[in-house]
């Protein structure tokens, strides 16, 4: 996590935020945004929770905009995408939706589900309630279900990202606190 963390550290600060139109069942509004993210889960991958209230069962896309922040900003939002609280902080805006229309001056990346792909400058984004069908066999012995070694080792490894996760908690009310004194002498 903390080779993702600082990745998005170096693109994000010098990203130029773009202006977004979206739509939805509510109306049209417009941001200036680092980022928009339509989430039907709670995290991007790798521990980072974009949309930590999300419900892959509640019908719903949790749409988060992330507005421009500056360099005092970076590390607690960083921060904040790993800890579960990002929703919390006064630079994202957050609202839930069946179906968005976003739209931009020019085509240009997304990411569709961590992938990278060319798209227009006009994106349609809806959630399909009960998309996907799992197969299961209805007469198998459910004793037997034991989880194997390597669901073990993961889950192993997701305690540990949890534990990595109070660290960075802990860390994150000190940087919060440095920033808060940066910003006081820089009369912010």
């Amino acid at each position: 996590p903390i080779t993702y963390m600082q990745k998005v550290l170096e693109e994000g600060l010098s990203y130029e935020p773009e202006t977004y139109v979206i739509e939805d069942e509510d109306g049209t509004h417009r941001y200036k945004a680092f980022l928009v993210s339509a989430a039907n889960a709670s995290q991007y991958g790798n521990n980072a929770y974009i949309a930590p209230q999300a419900s892959m069962s509640d019908g719903l896309l949790d749409i988060i905009i992330m507005e421009p922040f500056d360099i005092i900003d970076a590390p607690q939002v960083a921060i904040e995408l790993f800890n579960k609280t990002l929703d919390k902080n006064l630079k994202i805006k957050t609202f839930k939706a069946k179906h968005i229309r976003i739209r931009r001056k020019k085509e240009g990346i997304i990411h569709y589900d961590g992938d990278p792909v060319t798209s227009g400058a006009e994106v349609d984004i809806s959630i399909v309630p009960k998309g996907i069908n799992i197969i299961v066999n209805p007469h198998g012995d459910k004793r037997l279900r034991r989880p194997n070694a390597i669901q073990n080792a993961a889950a192993d490894l997701f305690n540990e990202f949890n534990s990595l996760r109070k660290d960075i908690n802990r860390q994150s009310r000190h940087i919060l606190a440095i920033n808060k004194k940066i910003q006081r002498r820089l009369n912010l």
